[in-house]
């Protein structure tokens, strides 16, 4: 493809990045893929409309400046995304960057409702937004992913929503592949979909990188031979504040003891066993014991830093070997860890995303230099020590070529492994986190092949949920058709009769609880982002 200014190519058809077992590929199949990106800035609240001009200023300062690759948007209406966001899609197209989106929303359709039980937490409204979002994205091939959670099951109580989070990420894999399958043409033959956890444990049982093992088991488990649980399209993120010290390493924290969460992480992963520090209580003597992992189960999908970096107030906050003045500026010597072929943890991990360009609002984890922490929308920050040495460490991965990049590797471990059963992944919830989660079998599914398939110049109802002009028109056709057989002394009779009729247009039989549910064609949706106005 045609090189664009600093080295930069633009993406195009043939760049769509696919899953192949435990790692993301770009293009033909054969190279594979590392996110190398930043949070980008979230926009200010309504009234303040969208700036397009401003987002592309920041992705413009960006693809100058440094070597990333992808960005990870928060805020994107999905019912918006070609009248609103397709210049600055096409532009980060030009400039060589993939752009993961929000398949999800704060409220209105979007809106996973994490603090309800199953199935409730799951509206079909929802399904219908996913379904939007990836019609919107599909032939945009700098669209690296979707992120259909951000941090939803974060304590016990959050954690029941968890089969609502299962059964989108199955409705909308299902989905994506119908759409696949109805386009040939298309280059795109999947659309990757990311759930991004937080660095933490929902119970003081487990620690972090457990919890998060049984988190992706669970997200990850097939729970019907006959579906294609095999192929789900799941990207796993894990938001990621540690690496607070200049003088910690992949194996160990700044103690030189202390195994580093990155290290306790990949262990996990890699089904590794854990080396515990077990001390005599009455004479103190010590011995070191093998600890088997709680879920050895291996990893089948790939899996990012969907948010890494730590805090500014912690980082350096403790390390004597720092000076006073050079101490919260983060150093980003993590980067190669998880950005290429020759880091440490890339036979499991494919990338990161660093956070965050503005901080996500939060001044703690702002990259930039600016003394204003919340973005205007508009105008790019200035450039900081901290940008500076992010640019350094990404500039030490550097762009590696198409050729390099397809070389085999010592840390690219192609496997074919089976598929947890949910069964299991469920029995390793209950018995940790004391949940007994909603079983997946009794949830339903808002995707049925067939009846909410493509959307053609000739569906029922419009992008926005209002009724087709041609479907008024059948129903005008079969009114008259009804006078005319039945006479005017039955109109009563056959208007009683069309009124039942009209009454089960849109709904189907659920394949999985057997109730009856109306098609997501006949939802009158909402738009969720709150930047368009009234």
């Amino acid at each position: 493809s045609k090189m664009i200014h600093g080295g930069r190519n633009p993406i195009g058809p043939e760049d769509v990045v696919t899953i192949k077992g435990r790692y993301l590929y770009q293009g033909d199949g054969e190279t594979r893929f590392f996110v190398k990106g930043i949070a980008f800035p979230i926009p200010p609240p309504f009234p303040q409309k969208i700036d397009i001009d401003g987002w592309i200023a920041v992705l413009e300062q960006l693809a100058n400046d440094t070597d990333i690759n992808a960005i990870r948007v928060y805020e994107m209406d999905c019912y918006h995304v070609n009248d609103t966001y397709d210049r600055f899609l096409q532009r980060a197209a030009d400039l060589g960057i993939y752009v993961i989106v929000p398949l999800t929303s704060s409220e209105g359709d979007g809106n996973l409702k994490r603090d309800m039980k199953p199935p409730s937490c799951y509206p079909r409204e929802l399904f219908h937004y996913g379904k939007t979002c990836i019609d919107n994205y599909w032939d945009r091939p700098n669209v690296l992913m979707g992120v259909i959670g951000n941090e939803v099951m974060n304590s016990v109580t959050t954690y029941q929503s968890a089969p609502c989070v299962k059964s989108y990420l199955h409705d909308l894999a299902k989905y994506s592949r119908f759409v696949a399958s109805s386009q040939l043409s298309s280059s795109r033959k999947s659309f990757p979909l990311m759930y991004a956890t937080q660095h933490d444990s929902p119970t003081s049982e487990l620690f972090p990188d457990e919890a998060i093992k049984l988190t992706l088991d669970y997200l990850s488990c097939s729970h019907n031979k006959k579906s294609c649980d095999d192929n789900l399209d799941l990207v796993f993120g894990i938001n990621i504040e540690s690496w607070c010290s200049s003088s910690e390493t992949f194996e160990v924290e700044d103690d030189g003891v202390t195994e580093s969460s990155y290290h306790s992480l990949w262990r996990t992963f890699s089904s590794k066993n854990k080396t515990v520090k077990v001390v005599d209580s009455v004479t103190g003597k010590f011995s070191f014991e093998e600890v088997p992992p709680v879920s050895p189960s291996p990893v089948t999908v790939p899996v990012v830093f969907s948010e890494m970096g730590c805090s500014k107030r912690d980082f350096n906050n403790d390390n004597p070997l720092v000076l006073e003045d050079l101490k919260h500026i983060r150093d980003w010597k993590q980067i190669p860890l998880v950005s290429s072929e020759d880091g440490h943890m890339a036979d499991l991990w494919s990338g990161f995303v660093a956070y965050a360009y503005d901080g996500g609002g939060v001044d703690v984890f702002r990259m930039m230099g600016d003394n204003t922490t919340k973005w205007n929308g508009k105008d790019t920050f200035h450039p900081s020590m901290e940008y500076n040495n992010f640019r350094h460490e990404l500039s030490k991965v550097g762009n590696r070529t198409v050729m390099e990049n397809s070389l085999p590797s010592s840390k690219t471990v192609e496997t074919k492994e089976p598929t947890l059963p949910c069964e299991q992944a469920v029995a390793k919830i209950q018995k940790y986190f004391g949940l007994k989660l909603y079983s997946l079998s009794r949830m339903p599914s808002h995707f049925h092949e067939g009846s909410s398939g493509l959307r053609t110049s000739i569906d029922m109802t419009s992008a926005y949920g209002g009724s087709h002009p041609l479907f008024s028109i059948l129903l005008l056709v079969l009114l008259l058709v009804g006078i005319f057989l039945v006479g005017k002394n039955s109109v009563g009779r056959a208007m009683t009769r069309f009124s039942g009729f009209d009454e089960k247009i849109g709904q189907s039989k659920d394949s999985n609880d057997g109730e009856k549910s109306v098609e997501d064609e006949t939802i009158s949706l909402q738009s969720t982002d709150m930047n368009y106005g009234t």
